[in-house]
């Protein structure tokens, strides 16, 4: 699959374009051969003439060109955009549906250079590249033939000549491939870093970090820099004796000319000056080639790059997998993160029938939150399985599994738009008076209002112009406007004043109604009115039942509880 033409990807085909480019190519040739005619008619007696029917010719082939260019062109550059948008789409569509665990093992820096460079380069491929090497081959090829035709020995001096400076480019792009996959991997980190810089300089200016992580972008930049002029080194020999042997099939063809026009007359004299002026036309899309060979390179690179990305499994689609009902139950389900050696999770079986609400406690690391990753699929279970209506939760087509849930992470993530389209982002085609609805519920409706622009605000990049609380309320007005029948929160009022925490619990209480819905917490008081309290340590279930059996039959949720209920003493007593 990687080796195949990378305008595969972006749906352009040989068209009229590349094939109008090799025309145009093989036009540049017409212009020695009328050159031949004209002195062959000036050496009859008739230049005059000649040099009319040469002229309207010229003019003919002209606009010959530029009726046949122009168009093919503009629709080359239309589609080979188009295709370049559509593959963006693609992949972004493929990340999004991509298991969590083989999204994070690629690195932010190659997935911006995929989805930026190497998508660039294709779409120059489809729109320049290749449309050029047709029309430099039709020309090279058809100035050299004629060539040999006019004048066979200077012909093929040319040709022997420009086949070495040829085999020395196509055994270079070995190389050429090294250093530019170097580049790559250079950029990516440059890309990773300023992203990592852009993120946390909070933390760097509350740190002073700002020296170690500036030394680590110029150490990064060395590398690049370095790499660069590694590459320049290595290829400009080769770069060299590309043009040495392209230069010296002119200079051979000119030496041979010296030495033997003297000796011919007439029609063979008028023959080796179109042969040369044949050869002459062939060094310009000759020398070509050695640029077009880089951007070929690395429009293969950017190939093989996508292709890492698309080479990852998605989960397959089902049709009609829509459950009826939304029990939800885990039967024996087992899961170890990528490069740890304990289980994360252990041999969990539990259930929970439609409309029930589950909490989820736990020590931190105990697992808790990736009980909930794996239900949305962000992961598979390396053993069990997780049913939802009694349907494996594989079997269940994704878009239709992440439509019948609405999370809420402890992790809040904002897009930079403005607050309305954040918060539409639980159910795009939401009219404004619905997410205001959803604002209200989620008490951060009066916080909105007091900004300028209200709900047009932007947000910055990952709501960096929003508190941590006013970020986490924003995405519970998500999940309230999605109105989904599984609900997952998860910590979902730990950034959450006091003040509008209880406001919160009561939409959060309105909102699960007849919805099955999941619970992380710390604050056990918050989750008492449970159908089911899940206690795990260390991955493994050591309790589950309601908050009365619990008290009565788990020390360690009594420990829990206690420790619980101290805690939101010394809370109380400081906010009086």
């Amino acid at each position: 699959m990687a080796d195949r033409d990378p305008l595969l990807y972006l749906g352009i085909r040989l068209d009229a374009a590349s094939l109008g480019r090799m025309l145009d190519g093989l036009l540049l040739v017409a212009q020695p051969l009328l050159a031949a005619v004209f002195l062959w008619q000036g050496a009859g007696g008739n230049s005059g003439r000649s040099a009319l029917w040469c002229a309207g010719i010229l003019l003919l082939i002209f606009t010959a060109r530029r009726l046949l260019l122009w168009p093919a062109l503009r629709k080359l550059y239309a589609e080979a955009y188009g295709g370049g948008l559509r593959l963006r789409r693609a992949i972004l569509a493929h990340l999004i549906r991509m298991p969590l665990g083989a999204f994070r093992a690629i690195e932010g820096g190659k997935l911006i250079q995929a989805v930026s460079e190497d998508v660039l380069w294709l779409e120059n491929h489809a729109s320049y590249t290749r449309p050029e090497i047709a029309a430099n081959a039709a020309a090279l090829c058809a100035c050299l033939i004629g060539a040999l035709f006019f004048w066979p020995i200077a012909g093929l001096a040319v040709v022997a000549t420009m086949i070495t400076g040829f085999v020395v480019l196509v055994f270079a792009q070995r190389r050429l491939a090294t250093g530019l996959e170097r580049r790559g991997r250079s950029l990516a980190a440059v890309s990773l870093v300023m992203q990592e810089q852009a993120e946390g300089v909070s933390v760097l200016r509350a740190f002073s970090g700002e020296d170690d992580i500036g030394e680590d972008f110029a150490r990064n930049v060395a590398q690049l820099r370095h790499g660069a002029w590694r590459g320049i080194r290595q290829m400009t020999p080769i770069a060299i004796l590309f043009r040495m042997a392209i230069e010296l099939s002119a200079a051979i063809a000119m030496l041979i000319a010296v030495f033997t026009l003297g000796e011919t007359s007439g029609a063979d004299t008028i023959h080796k000056v179109v042969a040369l002026l044949l050869i002459v036309s062939a060094i310009v899309p000759a020398r070509n080639f050695a640029s077009l060979t880089a951007m070929l390179v690395l429009a293969r690179i950017g190939r093989r790059n996508v292709d890492a990305i698309f080479a990852v499994p998605a989960p397959v689609s089902h049709a009609d997998s829509r459950p009826d009902t939304f029990d939800i139950c885990y039967e024996n389900v087992s899961f170890t993160h990528g490069g740890r050696k304990v289980p994360t999770l252990s041999g969990i079986s539990f259930s929970a029938k439609q409309g029930e609400m589950v909490a989820l406690i736990g020590a931190n690391g105990s697992g808790k939150t990736t009980c909930l990753q794996l239900l949305m699929r962000f992961f598979e279970p390396d053993d069990g399985t997780i049913f939802i209506g009694g349907r494996d939760i594989r079997q269940i087509d994704d878009q239709v599994l992440a439509s019948m849930i609405a999370p809420v992470f402890q992790e809040t993530l904002l897009f930079n738009e403005t607050i309305a389209d954040n918060i539409r982002v639980g159910r795009p085609s939401a009219s404004d008076a619905e997410v205001e609805a959803a604002a209200r519920a989620a008490v951060v409706h009066d916080t909105i209002m007091q900004f300028e622009n209200g709900y047009d605000t932007m947000v910055g990049t990952l709501g960096a112009r929003l508190s941590g609380g006013e970020r986490q309320r924003i995405c519970i007005a998500r999940a309230i406007l999605k109105d989904a029948p599984i609900i997952l929160l998860d910590e979902a009022t730990s950034a959450v004043d006091p003040e509008n925490e209880e406001a919160i619990q009561q939409a959060i209480s309105a909102l699960s109604i007849g919805r099955t819905l999941f619970v992380i917490a710390h604050k056990l008081p918050s989750i008492i009115a449970a159908d089911r309290i899940i206690l795990l340590d260390a991955g493994a279930m050591v309790a589950s039942d309601t908050h009365e059996v619990l008290l009565q039959t788990s020390q360690d949720y009594r420990r829990l509880w206690n420790r619980s209920t101290v805690m939101e003493s010394w809370t109380m007593a400081i906010h009086q």
